[in-house]
């Protein structure tokens, strides 16, 4: 049996010893991770308020001029931020949006020089004129890759140089993205249901379960 001395130093002992094992340079490396995650984070928050409010100014704070972006048809692929934007103002004029972002998953590479955050997106649009009672849903999900573009505020500011845009399903009336519904003086033909995978267009060819580009009413995941 201890005496109550030698118990004592055993615990300062041990004590001691838990210490010595405290990993403190990780502590630090990981402090670093999380703030570039809340910097990757409230680069990403920003693009909803952005394409709801159709500030395409706004998305030369938040996206490269250079991105890469990859979208169901009839966007498909572009290669710089004018591009996109060229490709996106049509398909929004004639509707009213509101996106909502569900989890991120954020991992940020070795040397943080980049990180890819993947997260999910229902994007709802609202017609216009004509399409007043119709709306679109699409439920999809983004994958962002992004890099420290210049700086700010002494901090390195992140920005979206890729992204990869999939879609899971969709419903509602297509037709509310034709150019000029806002002033149709009647509804087109509603394209409603569930739409889900890929389904053949009249040359065989599949596009995620789309309309094909020719078509005026066909729009990706936004």
């Amino acid at each position: 049996m201890y005496a109550p001395a030698t118990l004592l130093s055993l615990a300062l002992l041990a004590a001691s010893g838990a210490r010595a094992q405290d990993p403190a340079p990780s502590d630090a490396s990981r402090t670093q991770d999380v703030s570039i995650e809340e910097q990757v984070r409230f680069t990403t928050a920003l693009y909803p308020a952005a394409v709801d409010n159709l500030d395409f100014e706004s998305f030369r704070k938040i996206i490269a001029e250079n991105v890469t972006s990859t979208f169901p048809a009839p966007i498909r692929r572009t290669s710089s931020l004018d591009a996109l934007i060229d490709v996106l103002q049509p398909q929004l004029k004639n509707v009213d949006t509101h996106h909502h972002f569900g989890a991120q998953v954020i991992v940020v590479n070795a040397d943080r020089s980049e990180a890819v955050v993947n997260y999910t997106c229902i994007a709802t649009h609202f017609g216009r004129g004509a399409f007043v009672n119709d709306t679109r849903i699409i439920y999809g999900s983004y994958m962002d890759t992004l890099r420290p573009v210049g700086t700010a505020n002494d901090e390195p500011k992140w920005k979206i140089v890729d992204r990869q845009s999939s879609r899971k399903r969709s419903t509602g009336n297509a037709a509310i993205f034709q150019t000029g519904a806002a002033g149709a003086e009647n509804s087109a033909p509603k394209a409603t249901g569930t739409e889900q995978g890929a389904s053949p267009n009249a040359d065989g060819s599949k596009t995620n379960g789309m309309p094909s580009s020719s078509s005026s009413s066909a729009t990706a995941q936004l």
